[in-house]
């Protein structure tokens, strides 16, 4: 059987991040594949202080507790590698020889603004054939220019590129790519059933007919007005925190520390979603649920998030569902869901399948 190794963002706490890790890991499982993740461990004296520093702010009971519940999501769900990284760097001389393929993927793995590290292009994989993207994304709308030399450098060694968004595709052609595809996020390419199987209910929680909010940026005014008028209703407003909310900004503490198969639950089962969030909008996609979308507040202008969002609104036809003037109860037209998601798992399951010959 041969092996493949996933190289990604494995140090975050975010519910995005680690479901894509396993979607794409069971997805190359499925295909006949021996999987593993390499660990990237960065614990640097610089971003050790920054977790200190963050607990602080979070107090870290809470920061604890949610440290606790991905730990265990990552020993129960994800094959991990013998051969770790430290600080974006391999030294075990095995590597090369341990993998016939190594996949970079599919977060934002290429964004030049907290990413920008040769680890995730794969430059130390020593035979380009093994080199391979999966829905890898940029989080930009554009390159910096003193990066796009060393960019086209890392890119060109690649086998083969896949990327996430439509925005991905352009970016790669600035740079002379030109045979790059754009493909599913690997948690679309797993059904609903399967996530619903693996959906888990928080303990102690027992909300019904609520609304949803999970943002990772600033909620947007609009947000704060139109939920007055929820509550006024009697609707019940639930609040799943970001790994970078202070605890003086919690309001949902019992949830801070929600795994991620509980929020694939919480969305599953809620009236409403209103997010910022790219995984936020692909599990209401395949849950089939109400929810409007918004453009991420408070983020630093150069890291565009939007584009991802846009792209896979524009992909299931529902691309009113970003940015409303008003939240208002219309539901989702999914009539053509399944048929526009099968449509687009065919061409990625081809991708893989065509260059993991």
């Amino acid at each position: 059987m041969k092996k493949i190794a996933i190289i990604t963002l494995t140090h975050v706490y975010n519910y995005g991040n680690r479901l894509q890790n396993y979607a794409l890991q069971e997805l190359l499982k499925d295909m006949g594949y021996h999987v593993e993740t390499i660990y990237n461990d960065v614990g640097s004296i610089k971003s050790k202080g920054l977790i200190i520093l963050k607990e602080c702010l979070y107090c870290g009971k809470y920061a604890k507790l949610r440290k606790k519940a991905f730990k265990e999501f990552n020993r129960k769900y994800i094959i991990w590698s013998n051969i770790k990284a430290s600080n974006y760097i391999i030294s075990d001389n095995r590597i090369n020889g341990e993998y016939d393929y190594f996949i970079s993927g599919s977060d934002q793995i290429w964004n030049p603004y907290f990413s920008y590290f040769g680890f995730y292009f794969l430059d130390f994989v020593e035979c380009d054939n093994k080199k391979l993207s999966y829905a890898a994304s940029y989080g930009v709308t554009e390159i910096p220019e003193e990066k796009k030399l060393q960019y086209k450098k890392w890119l060109s060694d690649f086998k083969a590129i896949s990327v996430r968004e439509e925005q991905g595709v352009e970016l790669c052609e600035k740079l002379g790519i030109n045979d790059a595809v754009r493909v599913l996020d690997p948690t679309l390419m797993l059904s609903d059933d399967r996530w619903n199987s693996m959906a888990r209910k928080p303990y102690g929680f027992n909300e019904k007919n609520y609304i949803l909010l999970y943002f990772l940026g600033e909620i947007p005014t609009l947000v704060h007005m139109e939920i007055q008028h929820y509550k006024k209703r009697g609707a019940k407003i639930i609040y799943l925190e970001n790994e970078n909310k202070r605890v003086c900004e919690i309001k949902s503490k019992s949830l801070f520390s929600a795994d991620p198969m509980e929020f694939i639950w919480l969305i599953k089962n809620c009236a409403l979603l209103l997010t910022d969030s790219f995984h936020g909008v692909v599990y209401s996609i395949l849950f089939k649920k109400n929810f409007w979308v918004f453009d991420r507040k408070g983020e630093d202008i150069r890291n565009e998030m939007s584009s991802r969002i846009t792209s896979l609104l524009l992909m299931v036809d529902i691309k009113d569902r970003m940015n409303p003037m008003k939240i208002c109860d219309t539901n989702i037209d999914y009539s053509n869901i399944d048929e526009l998601l099968d449509i687009e798992r065919k061409k990625s399951l081809e991708y893989l399948m065509k260059n993991l010959e």
